[in-house]
């Protein structure tokens, strides 16, 4: 049996307890509230035959009485009952746990295996972002090269080289910075760009899994 279906005979077992323990509840409830009704009226019966009313007969005494006693005796009982309900409840589920915790303590190596592999993935990921990033370094730079030594020659004959430029890769926008009330304002970034990522982006996704909009163009391997 998984750890999965454990759980779910934990709270089968849980529900069938704690439903049965309401209904006693419940049933306990309404008998107290009956009770309290009777006993006020035994009281009330006494008084008025005390105070010159109407006799309360030996039969209605003892009627009353005797449905007083009967509730209170299912009151008690229903309280017994949820008293041994608990104990049973305890110790069912009690009867579970060792199973549980090896099947926890199973899945959670299982999910500590799967983290680090993970983990690992992160690093390959940013150092081939890295990678990529110093590729496109490397390229201009032979561009550029491309550009000098092109310049030179059309240089030589008295040409224009028109050559033209890499577009221009955006890592990150900054804030507009300067001097305010008298103060130097840095210039930040606040935004990653096409290309780069903030840290705050970075936690975001590994507090709370929240994740940019353009992400989702590559989800699956797109």
């Amino acid at each position: 049996m998984g750890i999965k279906d454990l759980f779910q005979e934990f709270r089968a077992i849980k529900e069938r307890f704690d439903t049965r323990f309401a209904e006693n509840k419940k049933r306990a409830e309404m008998l107290s509230a009956e009770l309290r009704e009777l006993k006020a009226k035994y009281d009330d019966r006494l008084y008025q035959e005390e105070a010159g009313g109407d006799i309360f007969t030996a039969e209605e005494q003892a009627e009353l009485k005797k449905r007083i006693r009967e509730i209170a005796d299912e009151i008690e009982e229903l309280e017994k009952r949820n008293n041994f309900n608990r104990r049973g409840r305890t110790q069912a589920l009690i009867e579970l746990i060792p199973a549980m915790k090896e099947r926890a303590e199973k899945r959670r190596a299982e999910l500590v295996k799967e983290h680090e592999a993970q983990a690992e993935r992160v690093k390959r990921c940013l150092a081939e972002y890295l990678l990529a990033v110093k590729g496109l370094h490397d390229v201009e730079i032979e561009i550029k090269k491309a550009n000098a030594e092109f310049t030179e020659l059309a240089q030589e004959v008295g040409e224009k080289p028109g050559l033209a430029t890499p577009p221009s890769i955006s890592f990150y926008r900054y804030t507009t910075g300067g001097f305010r009330n008298g103060q130097m304002v840095p210039s930040v970034p606040y935004d990653g760009g096409e290309y780069g990522v903030l840290p705050q982006t970075v936690t975001d996704a590994y507090k709370d899994g929240k994740l940019p909009a353009w992400v989702n163009a590559y989800k699956g391997g797109n």
